[in-house]
């Protein structure tokens, strides 16, 4: 099933119904996509497939109509659950047909008419689930109906029914007809094809981003990964910044949710955690999925049992590594009975692998994470919290998962991610947005200089029609470090800390690269560049770099002037080389 669930907007009981129907009762043979949209109908601007059902016998094409159903001098009246009635001229066998003609021409048109898709079966049938039709007419064929009667057959049999009466069919009316059978290959191609032009899910955008309606496609590796989730339950997927790990984790806890599971998500940094959390909460999901920082989470574990005054006064190293994993599992005792989550989500994992956070998740997923269901996204070139121990690590290879790599960035844009290879030395990636605005560079002589740069900056945006909201400003340096520190205005706009709730008119906000890490926006200024060269440096210009989708402005002390110079050229060699 495509997707392995029923998504919130299919207010249809009827296909609702039949969708548990084909994923109950059919084998694993049968290909089956729900609610398949084409583009390209000859009669329409768009159309859209209930449900696309491939297997080795060929195509069928299933259009649903539950409730109540009248045919009055030639019009179709349709009544839904809730009483209310829609009314068309086309029949329910005219729009199942012509879907199916439509969605022909465009696999033909793909593959050629000497492919194999060419000579295979295409059939048609309109589903009745909650009405008995028997109304014979000139213009629907009988033996393509479905209704309540005949579905009280095993649905298999009756999909395989239609199958053959459509081969019949073909033969009848073409001479030399003989079907084609479907490989596996030959299925999942076609299916890989058909997902591909139709299959979309909000971008992170959408989900991190106030009104941010932009829509990405997953690439084919991140649907693999989908695909293959249910089937592995311990995942690690790995991936450089802007491949879409944040939005499988998020997309596996809808889906886990969807099933029934206990789902907790966790990351490292709470400006992250919180989005996420309230993206679940506005959709529906708070009584399945919980989405914190694992260590904010076991500070709340710490609370409930009474135990909160053993921590009480300490931070850092001495806190997160040595007293938090003595005491959670006494506060874990005394708070459950059992392991509470059926499913654990980790995002941001490169920095929650040290043994103390092991221990805690190991705790909190039933099975452990030996033998529990899994997904861990991580990548080590965003390590910024916990390189001091990144040689004492846990090995998650101890507890067998399977591997998955993603390689295609669907966040930044091709100048972006050439940019970011540039100054932070990262492998250049692969981007499927290649085009966009070139990063801009400014170098500034001192502190006033900065100030006086980055306003002209902001001026100059606005001017060009850029909506503050779009902008975050990023600092290398904490605050009190920052130019940022003694400005309260940039260009009339009010600075504020983007985790401040809400968004205050002519105002726009800001945060440190640390604490922005698993987040992005439209444009992305970067300040206080001090350093290109050391480790530590560029690791976080790497992140930085990587929150910008479509315009990046990065500010560079003049003393770095030549270094960048000689990278940029070692770089344009680079590429010239390969």
């Amino acid at each position: 099933m495509i997707p392995d669930y029923v998504h919130s907007d299919c207010k249809s009981s009827g296909e609702k119904k039949v969708y548990q129907r084909l994923q109950g009762e059919l084998s694993d043979d049968f290909t089956i996509l729900h609610s398949l949209a084409l583009a390209k109908h000859q009669k329409k601007l768009r159309s859209e497939i209930d449900f696309l059902i491939i297997n080795k016998m060929g195509i069928l094409c299933i259009e649903v109509k539950g409730g109540r159903i009248e045919h009055s001098k030639g019009v179709w009246f349709f009544t839904d659950r809730y009483g209310e009635t829609h009314k068309k001229r086309e029949s329910p066998f005219e729009q199942a047909s012509s879907n199916m003609y439509a969605i022909k021409r465009s696999i033909i048109n793909r593959f050629g008419v000497n492919s194999v898709y060419a000579g295979t079966t295409f059939g048609y049938c309109v589903v009745f689930p909650d009405i008995e039709f028997s109304l014979h007419s000139p213009e629907w064929d009988l033996n393509r109906i479905i209704d309540r009667k005949k579905a009280k057959s095993d649905f298999y049999t009756v999909i395989k029914d239609q199958y053959e009466y459509s081969s019949k069919e073909l033969q009848r009316v073409q001479k030399n007809y003989r079907n084609v059978y479907l490989s596996d290959n030959d299925i999942k191609r076609l299916t890989r094809f058909l997902r591909g032009d139709f299959h979309f899910i909000p971008s992170l955008s959408s989900i991190i981003e106030n009104g941010y309606k932009e829509i990405i496609s997953l690439t084919e590796e991140q649907y693999d990964i989908l695909d293959q989730l249910n089937e592995n339950p311990r995942v690690v997927v790995q991936g450089n910044a802007g491949t879409g790990k944040t939005i499988l984790a998020v997309e596996k806890c809808r889906r886990e949710a969807r099933r029934g599971k206990n789902v907790l998500y966790v990351c490292f940094n709470r400006l992250l955690a919180r989005k996420i959390d309230a993206k679940l909460k506005k959709d529906g999901y708070e009584n399945k999925v919980k989405a914190s920082t694992l260590h904010s989470y076991a500070r709340t574990i710490i609370e409930k049992a009474g135990l909160l005054h053993k921590i009480e006064g300490l931070e850092g190293s001495e806190l997160f590594k040595k007293k938090f994993p003595e005491i959670f599992g006494d506060a874990f005792i005394t708070t459950f009975k059992e392991a509470p989550y059926d499913v654990l989500v980790v995002d941001e994992g490169q920095d929650l692998k040290s043994k103390a956070d092991i221990e805690m998740l190991d705790w909190l997923l039933k099975g452990g994470l030996s033998s529990g269901n899994w997904i861990w996204m991580e990548d080590n070139q965003q390590n910024l919290f916990n390189k001091e121990n990144f040689e004492r690590n846990t090995d998650l290879m101890n507890f067998k998962p399977a591997i998955f790599k993603l390689t295609k960035n669907c966040r930044n844009t091709l100048p972006i991610c050439m940019f970011n290879s540039l100054v932070s030395g990262a492998s250049l990636q692969k981007c499927l947005i290649k085009q966009g605005p070139v990063v801009e560079t400014h170098f500034y002589r001192s502190k006033n200089h900065h100030i006086k740069e980055l306003i002209k900056v902001m001026n100059r945006l606005l001017s060009e029609g850029v909506n503050p909201v779009d902008v975050i400003i990023l600092t290398t340096v904490k605050n009190e470090r920052s130019i940022l520190n003694d400005l309260k205005y940039i260009a009339n706009l009010k600075l504020i800390p983007y985790e401040s709730k809400g968004i205050l008119r002519k105002s726009i906000k800001y945060s440190t690269i640390h604490s922005f890490k698993g987040l992005e926006a439209k444009i992305i200024i970067i300040l206080d560049i001090e350093d290109l060269d050391s480790s530590k440096a560029r690791c976080l210009n790497y992140v930085g770099f990587s929150r910008a989708m479509t315009l990046l402005v990065v500010f560079m002390n003049e003393n770095l002037m030549e270094r960048y110079e000689i990278l940029a050229q070692n770089f344009g060699q680079k590429i010239a080389d390969s």
